[in-house]
């Protein structure tokens, strides 16, 4: 009988323990970090995941956005440049110069186009390319005629 007793004892304790066990493995304390390592490699992922700063495609959107904005602004400024009459543009400026003016004005109205175009068709490993294009425009015009 004591035999059974003694035998009851120790089935409840081994049977206790591992109801302990599993308590603890289904509380909170399953989830906490035991590891430097997991801990910073856990820190990293949070980071990536939970981060302030924009996403790529967030980036990718805000580049569209502007590529679009510069390209209405670019081709508004040179509606209204192309506007203004020939004699406002400047006093020492020739037929031949005028011509060449307006040659860089249809140039950069077409980038715009082509820039407004990348941006709506999502393109934007065309966007850099197309932008540096548009500025060598503008140097060009500004070292012929700036320089005057």
């Amino acid at each position: 009988m004591i035999v059974k007793v003694i035998f009851l004892n120790v089935l409840l304790l081994v049977f206790s323990a591992c109801t302990i066990n599993q308590d603890s493995l289904n509380s909170i304390e399953k989830h906490t970090v035991q590891s430097n390592e997991l801990r910073i490699l856990m820190h990293e992922l949070d980071m990536v995941v939970y981060d302030r700063y924009k996403s790529e495609l967030e980036r990718d959107d805000m580049r569209r956005r502007y590529a679009i904005t510069l390209a209405d602004n670019i081709k508004e400024l040179t509606e209204n440049i192309n506007n203004i009459p020939e004699d406002k543009l400047g006093q020492n400026i020739n037929k031949t110069d005028m011509k060449i003016f307006y040659t860089y004005l249809k140039e950069l109205y077409k980038n715009a186009n082509e820039i407004d175009l990348i941006a709506q068709n999502y393109e934007l490993e065309k966007l850099d390319s197309k932008i540096a294009d548009m500025k060598s425009v503008c140097n060009n015009c500004h070292l012929k005629f700036r320089s005057n």
